[in-house]
């Protein structure tokens, strides 16, 4: 089948046709829904296979009419727009390794009250295949909080869960902010030379890690040849716009290595920092179980694979992980020489400390 935006019969069938397959047993069609969003070149194109104009935005029947009637109303823009972002839904197993990019819709500006219906219905459409609807993973863009409130119907309180509607089972359908993304929100808080992180009276700088590097591996390093943190490179302390993108970069960072080797060379005064890319290093750790072996090759436990309801992982996400983001904000907002946007600024962002929150839970 010939690439198409929206959802389709074929797309169903074609699905359909791989599980049956692949001969997946219940516990093998839990699957989870990924959500993004990707900015394309906008322009006009006349597919001759199906003799249809392609480029214009298209996010199912009852949006498009909803688009036409908001535009008609306020005159803003014509009827037809060119679409500049891609609306993408892909599916992903949780205990097999299916990949499946399953629908995309083109638009131009993305809401989230527009993305409910095609997210009800991609729910609708795999439970009906057979699969098991079990999570939601998506960016921290303010569209796909929104779309987790619209989910619930909730807003007076942290929402992660929702429940399922096209099932008879009693099971809800867990929402993730993308580990990696917020991985590198937290790097790029820290890296912000407008926040100034001060944790229980101590400062969380990014120029520590500069230090680090420069005393270690840089022009001030008095062992030359032998360093701490080998991976640590000029890149990884001055970002520029792409840098800022790449999470690699972001993962060396916020690493065991650099956690342990801050305090040696940085000293004391980086103690909260060191705290900070430890607890992010193992938050992350505990998210990207990807192997049997990886948790014994590199010595590190938090990368085991889970085999227990009662792992000990679990309990620390939801108790030491969440006290040290809750008791670091709690110390902020207790101060009283501070103005509101000044505690603001000694803190994340309040969009990855709630991402960080939904995941864990989650």
């Amino acid at each position: 089948n010939r690439p198409c935006t929206g959802f389709s019969t074929g797309t169903d069938g074609e699905l359909l046709r791989l599980i049956e397959s692949k001969g997946y047993e219940e516990w093998q069609r839990m699957v989870l829904l990924l959500i993004d969003e990707m900015y394309i070149k906008e322009d006009i194109v006349y597919n001759k296979h199906t003799g249809r104009i392609v480029g214009f935005t298209d996010l199912g029947d009852v949006n498009n009419h909803l688009l036409r009637l908001e535009n008609s109303a306020t005159g803003e823009e014509p009827l037809q727009t060119p679409a500049k972002t891609m609306l993408a839904f892909m599916i992903r197993g949780l205990c097999t390794n299916l990949e499946y990019p399953y629908v995309q819709f083109p638009c131009s500006i993305l809401k989230a009250d527009l993305m409910y219906r095609p997210t009800t219905e991609a729910i609708y459409r795999l439970e009906r295949l057979g699969l098991k609807v079990l999570g939601i993973t998506a960016d921290g863009a303010s569209v796909n909080r929104r779309l987790i409130t619209l989910l619930a119907g909730d807003k007076s309180q942290l929402v992660y869960k929702v429940a399922n509607p096209y099932t008879k089972e009693n099971r809800h359908i867990h929402m993730f902010s993308d580990p990696p993304h917020l991985l590198k929100t937290i790097r790029n808080c820290l890296s912000n030379k407008k926040r100034q992180l001060l944790c229980k009276c101590k400062e969380i700088k990014w120029a520590h890690i500069e230090e680090l590097y420069f005393k270690d591996k840089g022009v001030q390093t008095e062992t030359p040849g032998l360093a701490l943190v080998p991976k640590l490179t000029l890149e990884h302390t001055s970002l520029g716009s792409f840098a800022k993108m790449r999470v690699d970069l972001a993962a060396q960072v916020m690493s065991q290595s650099v956690d342990k080797a801050i305090p040696i060379v940085v000293g004391p005064a980086a103690e909260r920092t060191a705290q900070l890319i430890e607890v992010v290093d193992r938050l992350f750790d505990c998210l990207n179980v990807t192997s049997y072996t990886e948790g014994k090759r590199k010595r590190k436990p938090s990368k085991d694979p889970y085999i227990s309801s009662k792992d000990w992982r679990l309990r620390w996400l939801e108790g030491p992980c969440l006290d040290f983001f809750s008791e670091w904000e709690e110390s902020v907002m207790k101060r009283e020489d501070f103005t509101p946007a000044q505690k603001k600024n000694m803190l994340l962002s309040q969009p990855t400390l709630t991402g960080i929150q939904i995941t864990v839970h989650s």
